[in-house]
């Protein structure tokens, strides 16, 4: 776990006069000095994340994540993975009978490989033309179904016509989405420790999990949020439904169980909006 400095007791840590910035545990980052910034994700228990409003979705990740991989369902049947210093990767959908597939070429996903791996960074996902200029909305978003993926934050703030978002982490079977739902598989780390979620709509009904999905298949029926044991406190589940509570629309379902913060978090406050499973 990360331990930022002043907030742990640690005023500083040095190697003769050097400030050490960042501490490993072979790949596994064990301290990291605090910027004061406030706009990284991933800070434990919240605020960390400044919610974004531009209709793109955030995903920050840790020193070590040196790839990302996203499943995308966007109005214009293409999406856009960007970050500072990298060269954007175009993924495309597969539109299929009835309903519209995820797939990038001959795969189910669009990478992003070679990041650094000396610093945290940003991904923005966003939906674009076939050439990659920023045009429509996100519809569907699956970072779970890939056990590759290492994030800290998620910022989905301002997707005004999101219909599912799956990041449930590896591990359990109960309950996922049924045919009202998004399908996509539980298969990510257990990392996400904040999500924000301003203005967001996934105004369609969820429910129990009754059909099984991978990643091959991933397809929207549209409805609900999968956080399924990620390592979210109270403190970052009450800001998620805090800021769903205040979105314009409801409906869909929100899947918590095996966060650290279930026991303690407060569902009430979407309640009428939203159906929380889990806490």
């Amino acid at each position: 776990m990360s331990m930022k400095k002043g907030s742990t007791g640690i005023s500083g840590a040095y190697v003769g006069t050097t400030e050490i910035k960042k501490i490993y545990r072979g790949t596994t980052l064990i301290f990291e000095k605090d910027t004061g910034d406030g706009g990284g994700g991933g800070g434990g228990g919240g605020g960390g994340i400044t919610p974004n409003t531009d209709g793109k979705a955030r995903f920050y990740l840790p020193a070590a994540a040196t790839s990302f991989r996203i499943s995308a369902n966007t109005s214009t049947g293409y999406f856009k993975i960007s970050s500072p210093g990298k060269t954007d990767v175009i993924g495309r959908e597969h539109s299929a009978t009835g309903y519209t597939y995820y797939v990038f070429g001959g795969g189910a996903y669009a990478e992003m490989t070679g990041l650094s791996s000396g610093a945290t960074k940003t991904v923005t996902v966003s939906s674009c033309t076939s050439g990659g200029s920023d045009s429509g909305n996100i519809v569907g978003l699956d970072v779970g179904s890939d056990s590759t993926n290492n994030i800290t934050g998620v910022d989905i703030s301002g997707l005004t016509s999101l219909l599912v978002c799956n990041a449930g982490a590896t591990g359990g079977t109960i309950p996922k989405f049924q045919g009202g739902g998004p399908a996509g598989t539980r298969a990510m780390v257990s990392s996400i420790t904040e999500i924000r979620a301003v203005n967001v709509a996934t105004n369609s009904t969820g429910g129990n999990y009754a059909q099984v999905y991978g990643p091959t298949t991933t397809f929207v029926y549209g409805g609900g949020i999968d956080l399924y044991n990620q390592d979210l406190d109270a403190t970052a589940l009450d800001q998620f439904y805090t800021d769903l509570a205040a979105s314009s629309t409801s409906g869909g379902a929100l899947y918590v169980g095996l966060n650290p913060g279930r026991t303690s978090d407060n569902p009430s406050i979407v309640s009428g909006k939203y159906t929380v499973y889990g806490s």
